[in-house]
């Protein structure tokens, strides 16, 4: 929040900083939501709660959480503190405040992708090498996400270098192509929720 109330050029959606911070916050949120202890892990199991309540719960909590980031950022710059801090040195506000707004779209994605990620290849390292979570540190882990930072690096150098915007139909498809890995990816973690071995 420091970064985006104090920089001193207006937020645009091709800010490497804001989509870094998004990854970051995807994975750790799936990170820290879905890892339990051994004994922790069986005491929950062990509740009166069917296994899909379970994951709509924690599921529900990193949407839930990544909502209120959302509303946090639009509200930093909704109520104009970015223009009352940089009003007097920066000659284009206030009329670049409601521009700023586009940095919230790749906010989203991106930290939506990063948790829905991590938490497949969580769960699915959990179901496949049975050991406590809080020692999971399976390389896997890491594919995926690393994988959409190579890909928002050649992406902020194609909007940095000035190119076109990209063709309608290309971002209908983009588009279409998240959606469905986002809902693909919760449905194959609910399965693998169902099946995990919980040890005693």
């Amino acid at each position: 929040m420091a970064y985006l109330l104090l920089r001193r050029r207006p937020l645009d959606s091709t800010d490497i900083v804001v989509v870094a911070a998004a990854l970051i916050q995807g994975w750790h949120l799936a990170w820290a939501i879905f890892r339990d202890s051994g004994s922790t892990k069986s005491f929950i199991f062990s509740r009166p709660f069917s296994r899909a309540r379970l994951f709509r719960s924690r599921w529900s909590l990193g949407i839930a959480l990544q909502a209120i980031t959302l509303a946090a950022v639009f509200a930093l710059v909704a109520i104009g503190a970015r223009t009352y801090v940089h009003r007097t040195t920066l000659p284009f506000y206030p009329m670049v405040q409601w521009y700023e707004l586009s940095v919230l779209w790749p906010l989203s994605v991106v930290s939506l992708l990063a948790f829905h990620a991590q938490m497949f290849l969580m769960l699915k390292g959990q179901l496949t090498r049975p050991a406590p979570a809080s020692k999971w540190t399976s390389a896997a882990a890491l594919t995926l996400p690393c994988a959409l930072v190579v890909l928002l690096i050649f992406a902020h150098m194609y909007a940095s270098s000035g190119g076109a915007g990209l063709p309608p139909r290309l971002v209908l498809a983009a588009a279409v192509y998240l959606a469905t890995l986002v809902a693909a990816t919760t449905l194959a973690s609910l399965h693998l929720y169902r099946h995990m071995e919980i040890e005693p």
